[in-house]
């Protein structure tokens, strides 16, 4: 049976737009996974630089505490707008404040490799003398903070909002097409998540369009020593959530030394 001439041309074009969008997935996607912010908000104790090439621009407080706190952001976020926060938290550490590259006054160019091994090298060049090392990552962050864990030392980690892998939440986003085979920068932390021995919270938000909280539960089934906790927050709130931060006190009370 020979299908109808209109019916071809129908199923041409639509495989051609299909194709188009798939095209127009694959060279934007860097634009839609990274949004480098300058830097904002309250001026840090100390800025120092890390590395030649990218040189990254590293904001610190409290720098002459021994305990210290690696903090990696989400993928628009100035990590110094909520100086405030990180003050009263976490007033024991040395607090680093790292802007990715392309962020702040960091050079290069985004993307999954260059952000992992820059979190390497900078947890390497100021955590010699810690006595206790705490990794925190929020939205894409997170999967920054888990590779960190899971190839150095450390006492703790932080996961706000977090996600199993940026390849299934973009999957939830765009159903219709083969993300598998698109996405450069997948960020895949479940095989990164069995490997951390410590203790780990979670902080996931009930009402995350973003990055749904199926995500985040997905991440904490693969880990060894977890306390989830959900928040009636969304994604962008959590961090006002009222519950947030006795959460994050709490928890550093059961994992670090006390001088």
């Amino acid at each position: 049976m020979r299908l109808p001439r209109k019916f071809l041309l129908f199923l041409g074009l639509s495989a051609g737009l299909y194709g188009l969008a798939c095209l127009w997935l694959y060279w934007n996607q860097n634009a839609m996974l990274y949004h480098p912010m300058p830097d904002l908000g309250r001026e840090p104790d100390q800025r120092i630089w890390v590395g030649q090439n990218p040189r990254l621009q590293v904001s610190l407080l409290n720098p002459e505490n021994q305990k210290v706190l690696f903090y990696f952001g989400g993928n628009a976020e100035a990590v110094n707008q909520n100086i405030a926060q990180f003050r009263r938290l976490f007033a024991e550490f040395r607090v680093v404040l790292v802007h990715y590259r392309g962020y702040g006054a960091s050079q290069g160019t985004p993307s999954e490799a260059g952000l992992k091994a820059d979190a390497l090298q900078i947890y390497d060049f100021l955590a010699k003398d810690a006595t206790d090392i705490l990794v925190m990552g929020r939205s894409l962050g997170s999967g920054i903070a888990v590779y960190v864990a899971a190839h150095r030392p450390v006492n703790g980690l932080i996961l706000v909002t977090p996600y199993d892998s940026m390849a299934e939440v973009a999957r939830g986003h765009y159903p219709i097409f083969p993300v598998r085979w698109l996405i450069r920068d997948s960020y895949d932390c479940l095989q990164d998540a069995a490997l951390i021995p410590t203790a780990t919270l979670i902080l996931a938000a009930q009402f995350d369009r973003v990055i749904p909280i199926t995500h985040a539960q997905n991440l904490a089934s693969a880990m060894a020593q977890v306390q989830f906790e959900s928040l009636a927050a969304g994604h962008n709130t959590v961090h006002v959530d009222p519950n947030y931060e006795p959460m994050i006190q709490t928890f550093l009370k059961t994992i670090t030394s006390h001088d």
